[in-house]
């Protein structure tokens, strides 16, 4: 595969992703709408399922842990 292939491909996935979050946060937005970004950020990272994956936080977003942890936190 050629590099002008595989950055578009990269490209599309991190787009994949960020809508995936922007979806994450408007819904905890949405259960709480008091929150502010700090603590929605914290919810998000705080529920995430630990595993052997290539990201940041080494896990994947659990979204039913994360509306959990904003209830608590807010």
């Amino acid at each position: 595969m050629s590099f002008v292939r595989w950055s578009r491909a990269r490209q599309m996935w991190l787009l994949i992703v960020v809508c995936i979050t922007l979806f994450a946060a408007a819904l905890l937005l949405s259960a709480k709408p008091s929150a502010t970004a700090a603590q929605v950020k914290q919810a998000l990272m705080n529920s995430v399922d630990s595993g052997p994956y290539r990201v940041q936080t080494q896990g994947r977003l659990n979204l039913s842990r994360a509306l959990d942890e904003i209830r608590r936190l807010v």
